[in-house]
């Protein structure tokens, strides 16, 4: 009896030890079936990494190279530019000496057709050397190398100062000019030149573009941070397909009411970055009764800041 009972542990004993073994075998090749699974995503990790770093450095390389041609064009534009600034400026000064200095051709007075087409060829010489004064812009400010010189500014007076610009010409077409400038909005830290010709730019665009009614140019304090600048009209307003491309580089509108002022497509970008260089931003929309409203913003600066910085 007690052989059997030993035998029957015994024996109990050897399946235990038989169960556990093969259970242990088993765990071992499912560990080493897992470890070999570990081993393959350590390796494709690695293969990841590396190629990330791959196309991490091809993308700084197509950055640098990117940065390079932008740079590159701007200078060879900016040069172009230059270039043609000297004929240009030769065609402008005979052409005006002819137009208003007779003496200087002893005193003999051309014929009157002959005026007329020294005058286009002095009009148009003019318009090309604007085109020419906005690639340039265009350019730099592309490569935000466009100087700002800041300083004090009253914004009344600035306002004034570009609605006096082109007053002749919304009254000759029959407009009202609306200004209305907030008295809490009296003093901001800008490029005075800079800001102007983006008020002009605007003005100009809008008095293209509308036939009756009224052009509004609208300054108010937002906030203590912020001053908000709209110029809005009457005109036919913006089509839906245009409004995402108003300010792209070259993109005009394809309508020709103007003759005063043809478009370039420039005049919108260039004031766009303008803004931007100041840390504001533009935008434009249509108004609910009709035409565009272009509204800018810029920052208030604390005026114990520096009057005077540049761009870089």
């Amino acid at each position: 009896f007690l052989g059997w009972i030993s035998s029957s542990t015994i024996l109990s004993e050897v399946k235990n030890s038989l169960y556990f073994s093969r259970l242990a075998q088993r765990n071992l090749e499912e560990a080493r079936e897992h470890r070999g699974q570990m081993f393959k995503v350590l390796k494709d990790l690695d293969l990841a990494y590396y190629r990330l770093e791959r196309a991490n450095a091809a993308l700084v390389a197509a950055w640098k190279e990117a940065e390079t041609a932008e740079k590159f064009k701007a200078e060879f534009v900016t040069y172009i530019s230059h270039e043609m600034r000297t004929p240009l400026n030769l065609i402008l000064g005979f052409s005006e000496a002819i137009l208003t200095s007779p003496e200087s051709y002893a005193n003999l007075l051309l014929p009157g057709p002959y005026r007329a087409d020294i005058n286009k060829i002095n009009q148009n010489a003019n318009h090309l050397l604007a085109l020419v004064e906005d690639v340039i812009d265009l350019s730099r400010a592309n490569v935000n190398r466009i100087p700002l010189t800041r300083e004090k500014v009253d914004v009344q007076g600035l306002v004034n100062e570009a609605v006096e610009m082109v007053r002749d010409y919304i009254e000759t077409k029959g407009l009202s000019l609306r200004v209305e400038v907030d008295r809490g909005l009296d003093i901001l830290v800008v490029d005075r030149l800079r800001i102007r010709q983006v008020l002009l730019n605007l003005l100009v665009n809008a008095a293209r573009f509308t036939s009756s009614g009224w052009i509004r140019i609208e300054g108010r304090l937002e906030n203590e941070r912020r001053a908000l600048f709209k110029v809005s009209d009457t005109g036919k307003g913006i089509a839906p397909g245009e409004i995402d491309k108003i300010f792209e580089d070259y993109h005009t509108s394809g309508r020709t009411e103007a003759v005063w002022h043809s478009g370039s497509g420039l005049g919108l970008p260039i004031s766009k970055k303008l803004i931007e260089l100041h840390g504001g931003e533009m935008a434009v929309e249509n108004a609910p009764q009709g035409g565009a409203v272009f509204w800018f913003s810029l920052p208030v600066e604390d005026e114990s800041e520096p009057e005077n910085r540049r761009a870089p």
